[in-house]
C-alpha cells in the first residue's frame, strides 16, 4: 500500500477533539451557574459571579464551536445535501423537543406554585402548540416573532444556530441561481440579531478550514496564538468589558431597536470573543497536532449531555426554586437546588441526547418503510 492508498489524516486530532469537548462542558457549566446567581433564585449569594456574565460569553464560544463542528461535519467524504439537514435536523429535534415539553409542563407547575416569581423573571408565556410549532421551525428569534419559549430564555441560541446551518447548506450545498435567491432569503428571514452574531459562527468555519488546510502556526507563534487570548479575556471580564459594551448597545438602541435586533445587542463584544477564541483554538490545535494523548472517554460522556444541560437546566431552576424555600437562604440550599437540577438534566439526556443514534436509525427506518408502501 503506498502513501497515497492511505486514509487521509483527520485534522481534528485526538487532542483538540478532547480540548473542544472540554470546552463545551465549560461554557453549559458556566451558562447554567450564570442563571443559578440569579438573586432571584439565589438571593445574591452569587452576585459576583453573575455579574461576570459568563453566560453570555459561553454562548459566544458555543458558536465558535459550532460552526468548527458543522463545517467539519459537511467536509466528509460522501456527505449530501440531504444528508446534511437530516443530521443537523435530528441532533436539534432530538433535544429541543422533549425540552419544550418539559419546558411547558414545568412553567406550568411553577406558575401555578409562584406566580409572584414567574412576574420577576424573563418569562413570556406561551401555549405548546405555539412553542412546538415556533421551537421546532427554530424561528421564535427569527422576524416577525421574537418570542421567548416560557422561561427558557437559553432557546434564543437555538434559533439563531439553525439559521446558520440553513445559510451553510446553501452556501455548501447549492448551486447557481438557487443558491444566491436561497441565501438572500434566508438573511432576510433570520433578522438583524441573528445577521449580528453570524461572523462568530463563521469564525468556527475558518477555523475548521485552516485546520483541513495544515495551515497551523508554529513554535512560538503557537504558543503566542494559544496563550494570548486568555491573557486578554481575563482581565477584559475582571474589568467587565463585556457587560459594559453590552449595557452602552442596549441604551443606544433604545426599546424599538431592542425588539428588532434581539440578542444581537451583545455583537460587539461577542465579535471580540470570537476572534480571539478562534485564535485560541488554533494555537492549541498547534501545539497538540503532534502530541500523544490517550483518550478520556468520562470526558466525552459528560460532554455528551451539555446539549441537555443548556436547553432544559433554566426552566428546572425556575419550577424548583419554590420548592427548596423550606431550607432557607442558605448555601446548602443553593447546593441542593444545583444538585436537583443537574440530575433532572442527566436522566433527560440519558433519555434524548444519549440515544440519537438510536433516534435516527428508528427514523430512517420509518422514511424507508414509508416509501415502500408508497411505492
Amino acid at each position: 500500500m503506498s502513501v497515497s492508498d492511505l486514509p487521509p489524516r483527520d485534522p481534528l486530532s485526538r487532542g483538540l477533539s478532547l480540548y473542544l469537548e472540554a470546552l463545551r462542558i465549560g461554557a453549559a457549566l458556566a451558562v447554567f451557574l450564570t442563571h443559578l446567581s440569579d438573586s432571584r433564585l439565589t438571593g445574591g449569594r452569587w452576585e459576583w459571579f453573575l455579574r461576570l456574565e459568563l453566560g453570555r460569553d459561553a454562548v459566544v464560544v458555543f458558536f465558535v464551536l459550532s460552526g468548527l463542528i458543522v463545517a467539519r461535519a459537511a467536509g466528509r467524504s460522501g456527505v449530501t445535501g440531504r444528508g446534511f439537514v437530516f443530521d443537523r435536523l435530528t441532533r436539534l429535534w432530538s433535544v429541543a423537543l422533549p425540552a419544550l415539553v418539559l419546558g411547558w409542563l414545568l412553567d406550568r407547575w411553577g406558575v401555578a406554585a409562584a406566580p409572584w416569581h414567574y412576574a420577576e423573571i424573563a418569562y413570556q408565556e406561551i401555549g405548546l402548540a405555539r412553542a412546538l410549532l415556533l421551537g421546532a421551525t427554530f424561528s421564535s428569534e427569527w422576524l416577525p416573532f421574537g418570542e421567548l419559549m416560557g422561561s427558557n430564555l437559553p432557546y434564543w441560541s437555538l434559533s439563531y444556530e439553525a439559521a446558520y446551518y440553513a445559510l451553510f447548506a446553501c452556501a455548501v450545498f447549492l448551486e447557481g441561481r438557487v443558491r444566491i435567491v436561497a441565501l438572500a432569503i434566508g438573511l432576510v428571514a433570520m433578522g438583524p440579531g441573528a445577521l449580528a452574531l453570524l461572523p462568530a459562527w463563521a469564525l468556527g468555519v475558518w477555523v475548521w478550514s485552516r485546520l483541513e488546510a495544515g495551515d497551523l502556526p508554529k513554535g512560538v507563534r503557537a504558543w503566542a496564538m494559544a496563550l494570548g487570548p486568555v491573557l486578554l479575556i481575563a482581565p477584559s471580564l475582571w474589568l467587565g468589558l463585556g457587560p459594559r459594551m453590552a449595557e452602552r448597545a442596549f441604551h443606544l438602541l433604545g426599546p424599538e431597536g431592542m425588539r428588532v435586533i434581539r440578542f444581537g445587542f451583545i455583537a460587539p463584544w461577542a465579535l471580540i470573543l470570537a476572534g480571539l477564541t478562534a485564535l485560541h483554538l488554533l494555537g492549541v490545535a498547534a501545539l497538540l497536532r503532534d502530541r500523544a494523548v490517550r483518550d478520556r472517554p468520562w470526558l466525552r460522556w459528560a460532554a455528551g449531555g451539555t446539549f441537555s444541560l443548556y436547553v432544559v437546566h433554566q426552566p428546572v431552576l425556575h419550577a424548583l426554586r419554590v420548592r427548596f424555600d423550606g431550607m432557607g437562604e442558605t448555601l446548602a440550599r443553593d447546593a441542593a437546588l444545583a444538585l436537583a437540577t443537574l440530575t433532572i438534566c442527566l436522566v433527560f439526556a440519558a433519555l434524548f441526547e444519549r440515544t440519537l443514534g438510536t433516534q435516527r436509525r428508528a427514523l430512517r427506518a420509518l422514511v424507508r418503510r414509508s416509501a415502500t408502501q408508497g411505492a
